[in-house]
């Protein structure tokens, strides 16, 4: 079975990469859900089980308390739409071959949905080899 692929971009409109994890591009095997964040209604917040690798967790912990996150900047109260929307993307069937889809791409200002506005990427720091 194949999986999709979930693209973010955080690059600025110049292009440049100039940050750790600018890009980040993740199976949807690893999605583990979303949920609008705050009280400002314009942000969606996705969590992955983390891409680096095993995670130092305290002695109290277990893994799923750490998770990559990337927020989305929505256009005020349509949290609901672009989590409806990204559920298709996920599940539509021309997509489901593995290819990527692009969710939220800053420096060519292309999002899988009109209601994204921008995107930040939080990824865990897995442990040293």
């Amino acid at each position: 079975m194949n999986n999709n692929f979930l693209y973010f971009c955080k690059a600025g409109t110049n292009g440049q990469i100039d940050a750790a994890h600018d890009v980040y591009c993740v199976s949807t095997s690893k999605f583990r859900g979303m949920t609008n964040t705050g009280t400002s209604r314009t942000e969606l917040t996705l969590f992955f089980e983390p891409i680096e690798g095993p995670i130092e967790l305290a002695a109290n912990a277990y893994p799923g308390d750490k998770s990559d996150i990337v927020v989305l900047t929505v256009a005020q109260d349509t949290a609901d739409d672009v989590a409806k929307a990204l559920i298709a993307a996920i599940n539509a069937g021309p997509h489901a071959s593995g290819g990527a889809i692009t969710i939220a791409d800053l420096a060519n200002q292309k999002f899988y949905n009109s209601n994204i506005t921008d995107v930040a990427i939080t990824v865990q720091v897995g442990l040293a080899p």
